[in-house]
């Protein structure tokens, strides 16, 4: 069948299964005094019980397959470690990341020589997509890539033939460097390595990893120590948060901020919230006017500029 609205073909003969026709437009909310959130929608008889926030919408699906993920990975991890925890993270990956997958070139240099180590060391398109997996997370938590970039930096080749021992004396010194109470992380990610440096191809894996690292790709350059000095849960380096706060000071100084000549044009976004998508089709309407009204009269007296 094709559906009339969407000009989606769908098996069912009576309901399209297409997202864009799952969608309704809110004509109003009632919250009423027995309690509870009544949802009104354009061309629905009855309201729906419930208001989904599509931001809160978003981050429980992510929390369903977090858990969901979880739980086969409990149940496979003890039995197929290596297995278990490559299709955990392609799994991840598959649902969160793939999607979003940053340009290689694109990425951070530190980054950039993980996935190349990565790339070594997958044979399997299965493993390739967890390396991504931990690729994207390292890109995108500042606070984590930065800590792992202090700590690698520490590493000491000489020492992976004991790779156990050098791992944990890594972690000692990320622990010891915590300023505010996330030591119990360390612990417990220090507790889990304990665990899985236990099986012979899991530690020859981290023992192959570290030791093609270049570690000079994965040192903090200027740039990273500049933001690092920000971070006052931390001690970056080995040094407390004042004297990385005087030593950003002293740059700053010498820093002359650009002058950047403004256009002749406007170039606006707007962003709505979840308030805009409370309001009905007419309040939408009047809005969407006085804003227009509000721009024509900012862009004739030459107030509102923008750059691109």
């Amino acid at each position: 069948m094709i559906c009339k609205k969407c000009n989606w073909e769908y098996p069912d003969e009576e309901y399209c299964a297409n997202p864009k026709c799952l969608l309704y437009t809110i004509k109003k909310i009632e919250y009423p005094s027995t309690g509870g959130t009544k949802t009104y929608l354009i061309g629905m008889k009855y309201p729906f019980n419930g208001y989904s926030d599509y931001i809160v919408l978003g981050q429980n699906a992510t929390v369903k397959r977090a858990v969901i993920s979880t739980i086969k990975l409990a149940f496979n991890i003890f039995k197929h470690p290596i297995q278990g925890s490559i299709n955990w993270l392609a799994e991840v990956y598959e649902a969160e990341y793939e999607k979003y997958q940053i340009e290689e070139r694109k990425l951070s240099r530190s980054s950039r020589e993980i996935l190349r180590v990565g790339r070594i060391l997958a044979k399997t398109e299965r493993q390739l997509k967890a390396v991504w997996c931990i690729v994207m997370f390292w890109e995108l938590d500042f606070a984590y890539r930065y800590r792992g970039q202090d700590i690698f930096s520490l590493l000491n080749k000489d020492n992976l033939i004991n790779v156990r021992k050098e791992v944990e004396r890594l972690f000692e010194i990320g622990m010891s460097r915590e300023t505010k109470g996330l030591e119990s992380k360390w612990k417990v990610f220090k507790w889990a390595l304990r665990i899985v440096l236990l099986v012979p191809s899991v530690k020859r894996t981290i023992k192959q990893f570290l030791s093609e690292l270049n570690l000079e790709e994965i040192k903090p350059d200027i740039n990273d120590l500049y933001y690092m000095s920000r971070y006052f849960d931390y001690n970056f380096c080995g040094l407390p948060y004042l004297v990385r706060k005087e030593w950003k000071k002293q740059e700053d100084e010498t820093y002359i901020v650009p002058t950047i000549k403004p256009t002749e044009y406007c170039n606006v976004q707007v962003l709505p919230n979840k308030f805009f998508f409370e309001l009905n089709e007419e309040e939408m309407e009047q809005m969407l006017e006085k804003v227009k009204g509000r721009l024509r009269e900012e862009y004739k007296e030459k107030k509102v500029y923008a750059t691109t």
